[in-house]
C-alpha cells in the first residue's frame, strides 16, 4: 500500500492530467453557463414569437369581422354603426401592421435550414393579400346605398378565403415553433459538441493515465528489486 502511493504521487503524468482535466471542467462551467444564457434568450424568442402570431391571428379575425360589418351597414342608413366598424377597422389595421412586422423582423429567411420561416412569411403574405382584396371590395361600395346581394356573396366568399388561409398559417407557426422547442431542448451545436469533446478527452485522459501508471510502476518496482 505504501509502494502504491508513492508510485502515485512521484508519477509526473498525474499532476499534468490532473492539472489539464481541472482546466477542462472549468472550461465545460463556462460552456453550460453560456448555454444556459443562450437558451433562456432562445425561450424568450419562442414566447414573443407565439405571442406575436397569436395577436395576428386575432386581429385578422377581427378586422374581417369589423369590415363585414361596415359593409352590412352603409353610411347615411346606420351612421353610428358604420363609424363604429370604420374606428374598429383602423384600430384592427394597426394591430396587423404592428403584429406582421414584429414577425417579419423576428425571422430569419435566408438559408435552406430556415424553410420553417419562410413559409410562416408566404402564408402571412397569403393572409394579408386576400385581406386586401377585401378591403378594396368595400372602397367599391357607393357611401349610404344599400348594400345588393351579390356584393354581400362575393365579400363572404372573401371572408372565407382569408379565414381558410390563417389555417396553413397557424400550422406553421407551430411547426416552426416546435423546431425552436427541440433546438432548446438539446442545446446548441456547438455546446453539444463541446460536451462530446469533453467526455472522450476525459476517458482518453484516463486510459492514458492508467496506462503511464502502469508503466511507471512496472519501473519503479523493477528498480526496487535490484
Amino acid at each position: 500500500m505504501h509502494h502504491l502511493a508513492e508510485i502515485v504521487l512521484t508519477n509526473p503524468w498525474g499532476s499534468i492530467l490532473g492539472a489539464i482535466i481541472a482546466g477542462l471542467f472549468s472550461f465545460l462551467a463556462l460552456v453550460i453557463s453560456k448555454e444556459n444564457k443562450t437558451s433562456e434568450f432562445r425561450q424568450a424568442w419562442i414566447d414573443a414569437l407565439r405571442s406575436e402570431v397569436a395577436d395576428f391571428i386575432a386581429a385578422v379575425r377581427q378586422f374581417q369581422s369589423a369590415l363585414y360589418s361596415e359593409i352590412l351597414y352603409p353610411t347615411k342608413v346606420h351612421a353610428e354603426i358604420h363609424s363604429e366598424s370604420i374606428k374598429r377597422i383602423h384600430e384592427f389595421a394597426d394591430r396587423l401592421q404592428l403584429s406582421s412586422n414584429l414577425i417579419r423582423l423576428r425571422l430569419h429567411t435566408k438559408g435552406d435550414e430556415n424553410y420553417l420561416s419562410k413559409e410562416l412569411i408566404d402564408h402571412m403574405n397569403t393572409v394579408t393579400e386576400k385581406m386586401t382584396e377585401s378591403n378594396d371590395l368595400r372602397a367599391t361600395i357607393p357611401s349610404g346605398k344599400p348594400m345588393d346581394p351579390a356584393t354581400i356573396a362575393a365579400y363572404k366568399v372573401l371572408n372565407k378565403v382569408t379565414l381558410d388561409a390563417l389555417l396553413p398559417f397557424r400550422e406553421t407557426a407551430q411547426k416552426l415553433l416546435k423546431h425552436e422547442w427541440e433546438r432548446v431542448k438539446k442545446g446548441e451545436p456547438w455546446f453539444r459538441w463541446s460536451r462530446c469533446a469533453f467526455a472522450l478527452f476525459s476517458i482518453a485522459s484516463g486510459l492514458i493515465f492508467l496506462a503511464t501508471l502502469f508503466v511507471y510502476a512496472a519501473n519503479f518496482l523493477i528498480e526496487s528489486a535490484k
